[in-house]
């Protein structure tokens, strides 16, 4: 993973992310694991954007509107590890370079479209390929995997590979835990959207996307430096999708239920109404299913 450059910021619940005050000029010099709050760091093409631990309120947040049941109670969530998310939704071209094909319906949109048509399980194999073109272990064994033609992979069983058994602690790439996602999504803010109270600054939906999806990166990012984590696709997540582990969840470092046959993702999507791209809104699918709406962020703990 090469550095190429940041700033220093704090983030939790109560800083809007936004502030370059505390702008360090030589965080191109550190390394991974030192690196400050909102540093970048290339790997295989991608821009990824280090992530600071902290404290949030997560779920149904006063300015969320039109919450859904799954959406609350509103809890406290602690995360105790940096991370490294993509600074956009991984790309056609990236997943191209690293699997050799392209499943998206949306092909004519071009190779800077982010990349859809992937099962939950298509989303995990990206995930070990650019651990493996790195060099680091991968994140999760898959067994028992089958793909139809025309079709995307479905799998008999997946494994974390970590000393816990929890994705924190894997060494390579992985999908982002559900507190991962939303804790970036807000940035430190109160905006009903990821960068903004108005959908058209950050997010392509159904009112303005002209019924496809849209090169990655070209609406407003949010004060964390992520593009479109409101709109464009929809992002496959780590955790198993249960409608009320919101009254159950662990308040530090959270993971999903421990069980149950639908994966969660978030973010909404080209062909979705406003509401849907609200940074508390939660959505669900089986994980051998795939969508032309429907694609993947990396993540990856910092070391």
């Amino acid at each position: 993973m090469m550095l190429v450059g940041g700033t220093s910021c704090g983030a939790s619940d109560n800083d809007s992310g936004g502030d370059d005050d505390n702008a360090d000029d030589d965080s191109a010099d550190d390394d991974d694991s030192t690196s400050d709050c909102l540093s970048l760091s290339e790997a295989q093409g991608v821009i990824l954007v280090q992530i600071c631990s902290g404290t949030f309120e997560m779920g149904c947040t006063a300015e969320q509107s039109n919450c859904n049941d799954d959406e609350s109670p509103t809890h406290t969530v602690t995360l105790t590890r940096n991370y490294r998310l993509g600074q956009t939704e991984v790309t056609q071209a990236q997943w191209q370079a690293l699997m050799g094909n392209n499943p998206s319906a949306h092909i004519s949109c071009g190779l800077d479209c982010p990349a859809e048509r992937v099962t939950w399980y298509d989303a995990l194999a990206f995930t070990n390929a650019m651990s493996a073109a790195e060099g680091l272990d991968e994140c999760y064994t898959l067994s028992d995997c089958v793909e139809a033609d025309g079709e995307g992979m479905n799998c008999g069983s997946v494994e974390v590979n970590s000393p816990t058994g929890e994705p924190y602690d894997c060494a390579g790439y992985r999908l982002p835990t559900e507190a991962e996602w939303e804790y970036a999504a807000r940035a430190g803010t109160t905006l009903l959207y990821a960068g903004s109270d108005t959908i058209d600054d950050v997010g392509w939906y159904t009112g303005n996307s002209g019924d496809t999806t849209h090169p990655v990166g070209a609406k407003l990012a949010n004060a964390f430096d992520l593009h479109d984590m409101s709109g464009n696709v929809w992002e496959w997540l780590g955790d198993r999708y249960d409608a009320s582990y919101y009254g159950s969840s662990e308040q530090t470092d959270p993971v999903g239920p421990d069980a149950g046959d639908y994966r969660g993702y978030r973010g909404g999507a080209w062909y979705v109404p406003i509401d849907f791209t609200r940074v508390s809104r939660r959505n669900h699918d089986h994980p051998e299913d795939r969508d032309y709406g429907r694609g993947l962020r990396l993540a990856i703990t910092a070391q």
